[in-house]
């Protein structure tokens, strides 16, 4: 009878085991059940089965705790193992240190590396070392073209081929000197606005400064003896000119046509004042002639509107046609009684006489 409660009571405990082991659920390929293992207890003796009962609840609660606790401990050992299959890699995904750290270490490691970059740049682009050229005078070649006067020694510019402004005559080209302004040599440079003439110029030739409408202001040298016809004519931004002592004829049509001449200075050697020299100087408004003068050329002072007072010297003797023919701003004429002859229609058209 032990022997037969022991043994019941041991299948008992083993199927509830059994049975609490599967979390509630039956074990499809058993060959037996609880149950059937209860009705062969109950079967062998009734004694033995209440006998055995106690047993298996306490053998039920006993494998229920360890059962229990087997499982919290399997749940926390796969928790645990779960924990540590979703943990990166320290070195995968680094802290936040190791962010910060790694992200210093990158931005110098850029601006190093920029720093490289820049250098190799410059360097690459560095132009080589320019050597100094060694200086060298350049020769003042002058824009002119001139011609040698064998009979004088000397050089005449015949022409002037540059395009500046202000211009300086040489006063010797190959170690000749210039003595003359020669023909046309400056005709109708309209650009030219001033020019120096040096002091070895003894002669301005003939339309040497024909039309040269920027022109203002020219100084004529001592040793200029003669201003031949036409040299200014048409100069209309002539505004002074001063003649040298040593002039003895303003030749015709010297100014001619000079609108802005507001001023001259005649000298005492000048003894003649040609035909039309100063005709249409429509802004001279002064102009005194010198005791040296003898004679005043036909229309010399022609349409010099301007014109409001005029003294003729003792020197002079004879006033030629038109000399003063609409000179409409005149209202004074001093004429001594050395003059001869007053040639006809001298003073016409004045009309503030």
């Amino acid at each position: 009878m032990d022997i037969k409660r022991i043994l019941a009571a041991l299948l008992a405990g083993v199927v509830m085991v059994g049975s609490l082991s599967a979390c509630g659920e039956k074990e499809n390929d058993s060959d037996y059940s609880s149950d059937d293992a209860v009705t062969s207890a109950d079967d062998s003796n009734n004694d033995t089965a209440e006998y055995a009962h106690p047993q298996i609840n306490d053998t039920s609660e006993d494998t229920t705790q360890a059962v229990t606790t087997t499982t919290v401990t399997t749940t926390a050992a796969i928790t645990t193992t779960v924990a540590t299959t979703i943990i990166v890699p320290e070195e995968t995904h680094p802290t936040v240190e190791t962010v910060e750290e790694t992200a210093e270490a990158v931005t110098t490691t850029a601006v190093t590396t920029t720093s490289v970059t820049t250098t190799t740049a410059a360097t690459t682009t560095t132009a080589p070392e320019e050597i100094e050229a060694p200086e060298v005078e350049i020769a003042d070649v002058p824009m002119f073209k001139y011609e040698y006067d064998a009979e004088l020694g000397s050089m005449v510019i015949t022409s002037y081929i540059g395009t500046e402004k202000s211009v300086s005559v040489p006063d010797n080209i190959d170690g000749k000197p210039v003595s003359e302004i020669g023909v046309y040599a400056f005709g109708e440079c309209t650009y030219l606005r001033d020019i120096t003439i040096p002091d070895s110029v003894t002669k301005i030739s003939k339309e040497a400064f024909y039309g040269c409408t920027s022109l203002t202001e020219v100084n004529i040298p001592d040793g200029v003896t003669a201003i031949d016809p036409l040299a200014f004519y048409g100069c209309t931004s002539l505004t002074e000119v001063n003649i040298p002592d040593g002039v003895t004829a303003i030749d015709p049509f010297a100014f001619y046509g000079c609108t802005a001449l507001t001023e001259i200075d005649i000298p005492d050697s000048v003894t003649e004042i040609g035909d039309y020299a100063f005709c249409g100087c429509t802004s001279l408004s002064e102009f005194d002639i010198p005791d040296g003068v003898m004679v005043i050329g036909n229309d010399a002072f022609c349409d010099c509107t301007a014109l409001t007072d005029m003294t003729i010297p003792d020197s002079v003797t004879e006033i030629g046609v038109e000399a003063f023919y609409g000179c409409t701003s005149l209202t004074e004429v001093h004429i001594s009684d050395t003059v001869t002859l007053i040639e006809a229609l001298a003073f016409e058209n004045c009309i503030s006489l």
